[in-house]
């Protein structure tokens, strides 16, 4: 809520407190009188400021953490899909082993199997 000098003035004088401010939002008129802004309160600890640049950095950087973690998931998936045709091939050619060595068994002939 924007509440004007008057304003936070009555408030004190009604609660008989000190009222503190804690954010002001303020709109340059261009990016001269933003960039002069800044430059201002750069260093001073007791500010801080965000313009558009810090904002869409911070965008930029929860992008490349979603970014990153997709990257995980799908290289993960990849990985765990092809442990799991492995297994399954493995399955497959240890029973055809055993079908062929039972065949072998009972006189077929390596023709005869393939």
């Amino acid at each position: 809520m924007l509440i004007s000098k008057a304003m936070v003035e009555e408030i004190e004088k009604v609660s008989k407190m000190d009222a503190q401010v804690f954010t002001i939002t303020a709109y340059a008129k261009d990016s001269d009188a933003a960039s002069a802004f800044a430059k201002k309160y750069k260093d001073d600890k007791q500010f801080s400021y965000q313009t558009l640049g810090s904002v869409l950095d911070q965008i930029s950087s929860l992008t490349d953490i979603i970014t990153f973690v997709l990257v995980f998931v799908a290289a993960l998936s990849l990985v765990v899909a092809t442990v799991m045709i492995a297994i399954v091939l493995y399955i497959g050619v240890i029973q055809r082993t055993r079908e062929i060595g039972t065949l072998r068994a009972i006189g077929y002939t390596k023709k005869n199997i393939l």
